[in-house]
């Protein structure tokens, strides 16, 4: 079902693209299965950086630690529901998979500088 979904969305790729530039150069399109790998992509980086973060050698108090898990689930949830929504047959869904992708890397950047703040002092300069 998902392979025919995807080539289907292959099918009429050039009627998309002169839907959507409507004469202007540079317009893109994003196929769902673009916009999932983008979310997986993420979400493993955002993990890599949970594990660093937590390390032991970093982070000496259980606190920060739960903190810091807890900042990157926040920050991992808008891509994985954009993921879900990416292989939904309404177009409404589909449409807002890719705001949900655009909203998750605004949480993102607010997530990382709020971690940096708040535990900058630890990763800098470790007790």
């Amino acid at each position: 079902m998902i392979m025919s979904r995807l080539q289907g969305e292959r099918e009429g790729f050039e009627e998309k693209v002169a839907q959507n530039n409507n004469g202007k150069e540079g317009s893109t399109i994003i196929f769902d299965k673009d916009l999932v790998q983008i979310n997986a992509t993420v979400i493993a980086g955002l993990l890599i950086l949970l594990t660093i973060n937590t390390s032991e050698d970093l982070t000496h108090n259980t606190l920060n630690r739960y903190l810091l898990a807890a900042s990157t689930i926040f920050m991992i949830m808008p891509f994985a529901g954009s993921s879900f929504w990416a292989f939904s047959e309404k177009k409404k869904l589909n449409d807002g998979a890719r705001k949900l992708t655009q909203w998750g890397f605004v949480v993102m950047m607010v997530g990382l500088i709020a971690v940096l703040v708040l535990f900058g002092s630890n990763v800098l300069q470790p007790k």
